[in-house]
């Protein structure tokens, strides 16, 4: 059985309203700095060329300036522009991005430019710049070598180009991991990229590794289990055959469904939890209730 889980998958922009947090910030503040960005890239969006002039004077005073940063970024998106333009903003729009590697390394939004750095999202040929902020990351980690968060997000930076090996991807994670012992965000996005890896291979010794770690970051995280984590859970289950553990956490998967907090991922989750739950009752010869599923 061939199950794939889906990491990370998102619209390029979307990527770029991450919230920029340290990796144990709580779900509340994470929500309020994820909108905070999006207000910025919003204003940004609208700006004149006199208050970009003006944005771009003040980053230039101060590269640390994350509001003014987030601001151009969506002042010079190539999404949803003409192709003609596009190449044009995307000079604007890569240097910006390398800044938030330099300048923040390690918040989740410095993570996330692995996204907005792969030209092809934005039906752009590449021009380096992702390989430019691949050498920054290894440049930040040889300087911070115990650095969990620069190291972690390192990792989630290569996670999101999957045509490119991820073996380098899950040593970072692992490392994060060991670096940061009591974070379940690491063993969280390690147990998702084992997953993964273990779809793609057929692996089930990496399906084990991945139920491990996903149920390592459970019990780290304790009560602020998502819908997203328990729907994780579920999918490593299926792939080592636990069909008990399969309706366990799919069940409580979808007892958290809520519709008015669905996001760009809502479907897909909703649609491979009751995909692996009617696996796990075929498996059981109930197919009456593979069928509700």
């Amino acid at each position: 059985m061939k199950l794939q889980f889906k990491p990370f998958l998102a619209v390029a922009l979307l990527a770029l309203a991450a919230p920029g947090r340290s990796a144990d910030a709580p779900v509340d503040q994470a929500a309020a700095e994820q909108a905070q960005q999006a207000k910025q890239m919003d204003a940004g969006r609208a700006f004149t060329p006199e208050q970009v002039k003006a944005a771009e004077a003040r980053l230039q005073a101060n590269p640390k300036d994350l509001d003014t940063c987030c601001q151009l970024l969506g002042y010079y998106s190539p999404e949803r522009t003409r192709s003609e333009e596009k190449k044009e903003l995307w000079k604007h729009f890569a240097p910006l991005v390398l800044g938030i590697i330099e300048n923040h390394p390690e918040t989740d939004l410095a993570g996330q430019t692995g996204a907005m750095l792969l030209a092809r999202f934005y039906e752009l040929e590449d021009q380096g710049d992702w390989e430019k902020g691949a050498a920054l990351w290894d440049k930040l980690m040889a300087a911070n070598p115990t650095n969990a968060q620069i190291v972690g997000q390192a990792a989630v930076y290569r996670s999101w180009d999957l045509f490119r090996s991820q073996t380098q991807t899950l040593s970072l994670f692992e490392k994060a991991c060991q670096l940061d012992p009591k974070n379940p965000k690491w063993p969280r996005l390690l147990g998702k990229m084992y997953s993964q890896q273990a779809s793609f291979d057929r692996s089930p010794e990496l399906a084990g590794k991945a139920l491990a770690m996903l149920e390592r970051a459970v019990s780290l995280a304790g009560p602020t289990l998502t819908l997203e984590d328990d729907a994780a859970l579920a999918m490593a289950s299926g792939q080592v055959e636990q069909w008990g553990k399969v309706f366990q956490y799919g069940t409580n998967a979808i007892a958290r469904l809520d519709p008015a907090k669905r996001d760009w991922n809502y479907g897909n989750v909703v649609h491979d939890v009751n995909a692996m739950l009617c696996l796990a009752a075929l498996h059981d010869g109930d197919k009456k209730l593979a069928g509700e599923w």
